[in-house]
């Protein structure tokens, strides 16, 4: 059965129906639940000797953890250690440990953003309206429930428990403890810090925690309909986040002040006209006159794309930003 999961649909079905003779019009249903992808191999210890030379040392009663024959399918983390897990919802949504991607499956996952979206919990109900709206609504029902027991075994391998999906009276909620992270509720958490903060300092320390947790339009590769709201309300806020965070170390950093707005070029809307300008003027206000015209050419060309121009405003602002001569106050 193993070999099974590694065939297209078709000929899956064609081996199962011949191995089972079933009609070529009957129904096959293949749980998917116990199966789990085969661990990749381990070194292989060395070969013990027949003969054991009498001043060598006793060997230990208990081979070491790196010969071990059991690994989990998620994560190469030992199982004595603590795992540092993530669950990543911008972007595409999975669970990332220290090496990487962990566990990206498709429909466990965007549960798992959507329960991160919804903090206080969602319904089977809701669930299977937002995520499966034109499925046979019993089916989704199922692909629901197994999606999720396929999340949990997930976070037990990859985050030994430390992320759960907790069963409520009609649905499900995300916990985090034992050092598990979630990049947005990291990112929203910043954003509080930073709107509470009395001063400069501590408001710039948590802008750059916002801007860090925040890496990619929230479930940008599911191209999920529920998620549409959410996430540009969120890509909007992490705009702003980077704009304010450029403006305060400006003085003090210009280039790191635009090193901020670059980013957000490269995880927001890169098509977003005001990161420009904004971008312009920092370079303008510390005379980098040829890196001026410069990001105004790469707004020209990405608008070009989308069959649209530069504004006229826009255009100004680049005549009068090269017009500016050193030490006069820039537009």
């Amino acid at each position: 059965m193993r070999r099974a999961f590694t065939l297209a649909a078709a000929p899956t079905l064609r081996v199962l129906r011949q191995a089972t003779r079933l009609d070529a019009g009957a129904e096959v249903t293949v749980p998917l639940l116990g199966y789990r992808p085969p661990a990749p191999p381990a070194i292989p210890p060395p070969a013990p000797t027949r003969a054991r030379p009498t001043s060598a040392a006793p060997r230990p009663a208990t081979p070491p953890a790196a010969t071990s024959s059991t690994a989990t399918p998620f994560t190469a983390t030992p199982p004595t250690a603590t795992p540092m897990v993530r669950l990543v919802t911008f972007g595409r949504p999975h669970l990332a440990d220290a090496a990487g991607q962990a566990y990206h499956g498709l429909l466990s996952m965007e549960i798992a953003a959507y329960l991160a979206a919804h903090r206080d919990g969602a319904t089977t109900t809701a669930l299977v309206r937002d995520l499966l709206p034109d499925a046979d609504p019993i089916r989704a029902k199922n692909q629901i429930h197994q999606a999720i027991r396929r999340l949990r075994d997930a976070c037990q391998h990859a985050a030994s428990g430390s992320i759960t999906i907790e069963t409520r009276a009609r649905g499900y909620r995300l916990l985090l403890r034992d050092g598990a992270r979630c990049d947005l509720w990291e990112f929203q958490a910043a954003l509080a810090d930073a709107e509470h903060a009395s001063s400069d300092p501590p408001r710039i320390a948590a802008l750059r925690r916002a801007v860090a947790a925040y890496q990619g339009r929230f479930c940008g590769e599911l191209d999920a309909a529920w998620a549409a709201g959410p996430a540009t309300a969120w890509e909007q806020q992490a705009i702003a986040a980077h704009q304010d965070l450029a403006d305060l170390i400006a003085d003090d950093d210009p280039t790191g002040a635009a090193a901020v707005l670059e980013q957000a070029l490269r995880t927001t809307d890169p098509h977003f006209e005001p990161l420009y300008t904004h971008l312009m003027r920092l370079h303008g206000a510390a005379g980098r006159l040829a890196e001026v015209r410069r990001v105004h050419d790469r707004l020209a060309t990405r608008l070009a794309a989308l069959d649209t121009q530069v504004s006229p405003a826009t255009t100004a602002l680049l005549a009068r930003l090269l017009r500016t001569r050193p030490g006069e106050p820039r537009a």
